[in-house]
């Protein structure tokens, strides 16, 4: 995708190579076991026995982790509906977090499988390529920046409105971040 700006050019781009988001800090683990994928977290410990150890303590929050592996890998909390007889989807592990960390983190409880969801629909898209980064060009066709690893659709990433920070840098344009920053305008 291209998009002109401010007499820039803005190119997002598919990230070929990005981190995973499970290298990041995260309220959940995702525990997977899978014969021929590598997938979740990694050095997390657990067997399939002491997981449900886990998903049974009433101190935990375990969301069930399901695998749809045809020509590509998708990894949701539920069964996906494009798959109805299950021929392509199978139980992968679980992602969990603690009540007690979630609380030391700020989270209610109630909102933890929501905060869990998210971290999966997050692996979902670096699963599925949906990672971008951009290229910004001036009007001579030179580089001026880049930057990658934006997880999730452009429009909803931020990868867009960085891009244009990058544009409105570049020719001194402060904007709305003067009230945020406003040392950036008095240096």
């Amino acid at each position: 995708m291209e998009l002109k700006y401010k007499g820039y050019t803005i190119k997002i781009e598919q990230d070929d190579d990005p981190f995973s988001p499970r290298d990041n800090d995260n309220i959940g683990t995702m525990v997977c076991f899978h014969s021929r994928y590598d997938l979740g977290d990694k050095g997390h410990g657990y067997t399939p026995e002491t997981l449900m150890e886990k998903v049974k303590d009433p101190d935990t929050v375990a969301l069930p982790l399901f695998l749809l592996d045809h020509s590509g890998l998708w990894i949701s909390t539920g069964r996906y509906a494009e798959d109805p007889q299950g021929w392509d989807t199978s139980a992968v592990g679980y992602i969990i977090a603690s009540k007690e960390k979630a609380a030391k983190e700020g989270i209610e409880v109630e909102r933890l499988p929501e905060f869990l969801e998210g971290e999966v629909k997050e692996y979902n898209d670096y699963l599925t390529g949906n990672v971008h980064g951009f290229v910004v060009v001036d009007k001579d066709g030179d580089e001026v920046e880049s930057c990658w690893g934006f997880i999730g659709d452009p429009e909803e990433s931020g990868v867009i409105s960085e891009a244009k920070g990058v544009v409105d840098c570049e020719l001194g344009v402060i904007g709305e971040q003067t009230e945020l920053f406003p040392d950036l305008v008095a240096g």
